[in-house]
């Protein structure tokens, strides 16, 4: 017994069979179903690991710039006019801030 020989039921498919043209064209829309489905599971796995790594970013400039402020507070000691320099770039930062995440983020 050689080469390889489909039945579809009791009836075995020949090359010619229309039937082996409909169920290769059938295996090629799965396949095509299924890349597309995993492309789009690359894509949000991309999404949420371009998320993670700018959240990261964004809490170590958070911690940098509570790191500045203590380092400055602490260095101002009981100066007034030092101290309000460090109130005034304490305000900027707070500032620049508000501005960063209202333009980042969507309008609901």
């Amino acid at each position: 017994m050689t080469g390889l020989h489909i039945y579809i039921g009791e009836q075995p498919l020949l090359a010619s069979d229309p039937r082996i043209s409909q169920m290769l064209a059938l295996q090629q829309q799965i396949l095509a179903s299924l890349k597309a489905s995993s492309e789009s599971i690359m894509a949000t796995v991309a999404d949420v690991a371009a998320k993670v790594a700018q959240e990261t970013s964004i809490e170590a400039s958070v911690l940098v710039l509570v790191q500045e402020l203590s380092s400055m507070v602490k260095a101002a000691g009981t100066d007034p006019v030092a101290l309000q320099a460090v109130v005034d770039q304490l305000d900027a930062n707070i500032n620049n801030l508000q501005a960063a995440v209202t333009a980042n983020t969507p309008a609901a």
